[in-house]
């Protein structure tokens, strides 16, 4: 009777496709879970950006254009009788447009890394004094357009 000592080769060859499967697919699910957790990441600072543009806008008092019945008036009030779409664009154009760098500068929002940015026609990072978040009041409520600025960590 002869004595075994080790692995035959096909027992090896197993052990090692079934560790390489084991590899590729807990790298896939990590891979995915980074996916997912960046595109979180930017909701957040996106939704953090948005913030502080209505705190800002608080705090300057942006006025409700809703209609010219409402107590808080813009001087130059859209008429009551408008189509409700065709007010809410007039009252866009009367709202605030504010940098990203003055929201950092008046400590609205903080981004120590610089992972907020906005890409131009030519994939250049746009400064943040030319990267524009636009603020209105409609029927009480604060509409912000950030525009297509993306945030990575």
């Amino acid at each position: 009777m002869k004595n075994k000592h080790g692995f035959t080769l096909i027992e090896l060859l197993a052990v090692i496709l079934i560790l390489g499967s084991l590899i590729i697919l807990g790298s896939s699910m990590f891979f995915k879970t980074s996916d997912n957790t960046k595109g979180k990441l930017n909701s957040i600072m996106i939704n953090n950006i948005k913030d502080a543009a209505i705190m800002l806008a608080q705090d300057q008092k942006l006025k409700d254009c809703h209609n010219c019945a409402t107590y808080n008036l813009n001087v130059d009030c859209i008429s009551s009788n408008v189509d409700k779409a065709v007010e809410e664009a007039a009252c866009e154009a009367k709202g605030l447009s504010i940098s990203l760098a003055t929201l950092k500068q008046g400590d609205y929002f903080t981004d120590t890394k610089n992972s907020c940015y906005l890409l131009d026609v030519n994939n250049n990072k746009v400064s943040e004094d030319n990267i524009i978040i636009r603020v209105h009041r409609y029927a009480g409520n604060y509409k912000v357009d950030v525009g297509n600025i993306f945030c990575t960590n």
